[in-house]
């Protein structure tokens, strides 16, 4: 007989919690969610474009791998190029003008491509863009020339090409683990929001720890929300895995850097979020439990949150969307601050 490995009914609930919390922490974020029904996975070389050029400016969160294979390929490749003119323009953004975290993110997924990286809207037309990209579009301009030039003199589609299957064998990881443990109906349901969004899982393989949620939004309307999570964890083959240890990555979206009341709002909401979706997935007992452990950790006012939201559950018809409830959550966390 086959022996079967027992796995704890809280450390089951504790890689479900933190596989949504991913998930939740870029929707919540990025304010009102996302009422996507499928979800995409996929490595993105925009992300790993911005994220060696910022490695090789001296950004440390880019220089968190925890892929040593992939650590290795990108110093192998690119640190030649390290006074490459787009680096040091890159040097520049960061020392000077303190660029970093999701800012880099942000603008690669409103451009094009590797092959060409155009601006998929001109800056003045997007409502999307950092205003660290949009307030002086000249630069910007200027900047993504370099980083165009770059992208040709390292070659940077063959560098991705070169290592499919680092590349691939991530990405299915990720997929089956997303498949098994996050309901997307579930989640486009509790949001509300736009029915036209796309959300997608980038694996960022430079990120390490770090984990952002940024937005395009088009021109019509429609939106591509993108939760943009480190890679903790290699197995023996040194490839990519997600499992025990990518459990743990939601505490990591607080590496955003955002002002502090929208750290507290949306680090908030996505511990409030996870214990239902707890609930509605494994029942209320895991709930209390997950409660009880976000409790401990100092989000002493998640009960009264948690009661909250709940309340927004059963008033549907009157909430139809996270958007439209976010008043009574602002008014919350607002009496909460006075305590």
């Amino acid at each position: 007989m086959t022996k079967q490995r027992l796995v704890s009914p809280g450390r089951v609930r504790r890689t479900r919690a933190g596989i949504v919390g991913v998930v939740l922490a870029a929707q919540a974020a990025l304010f009102g969610g996302a009422a996507a029904q499928e979800i995409t996975v996929q490595v993105d070389p925009r992300i790993e474009l911005f994220g060696v050029l910022f490695r090789l400016a001296g950004r440390s969160e880019y220089d968190m791998t925890r892929v040593p294979a992939w650590s290795q390929a990108v110093d192998e490749r690119m640190r030649p190029y390290a006074s490459h003119p787009a680096v040091r323009a890159t040097q520049s953004l960061a020392r000077q003008h303190r660029v970093g975290f999701f800012v880099p993110m942000n603008l690669a997924v409103h451009l094009g491509p590797v092959s060409d990286l155009a601006m998929r809207l001109p800056a003045d037309r997007t409502t999307s863009l950092h205003a660290t990209w949009t307030t002086f579009p000249d630069s910007t301009a200027g900047y993504l020339e370099l980083v165009r030039a770059f992208a040709r003199d390292v070659d940077f589609t063959a560098f991705m090409a070169d290592h499919a299957e680092l590349i691939d064998t991530t990405e299915a990881r990720l997929r089956r683990l997303i498949a098994s443990h996050v309901d997307a109906a579930w989640l486009a349901e509790f949001w509300g929001g736009s029915p036209g969004a796309r959300f997608v899982i980038v694996p960022g393989l430079l990120n390490g720890r770090a984990s952002y949620g940024v937005e395009f939004s088009a021109l019509d309307g429609t939106r591509e929300i993108y939760a943009i999570t480190g890679v903790n964890d290699v197995d023996a083959a040194g490839l990519p895995r997600f499992l025990p240890a990518f459990a743990r990555v939601a505490e990591k979206m607080r590496a955003q850097a955002y002002g502090t009341w929208q750290s507290m709002l949306y680090e908030t909401l996505v511990r409030a979020a996870v214990v239902r979706y707890v609930a509605a997935h494994d029942g209320e007992a895991d709930a209390a439990a997950e409660l009880r452990e976000q409790v401990e950790s100092g989000f002493v006012w998640l009960p009264e949150l948690d009661a909250l939201l709940q309340r927004y559950e059963r008033e549907r018809a009157r909430y139809p969307s996270m958007r439209a409830f976010m008043p009574e959550i602002v008014a919350f966390l607002r009496a909460q601050s006075r305590e």
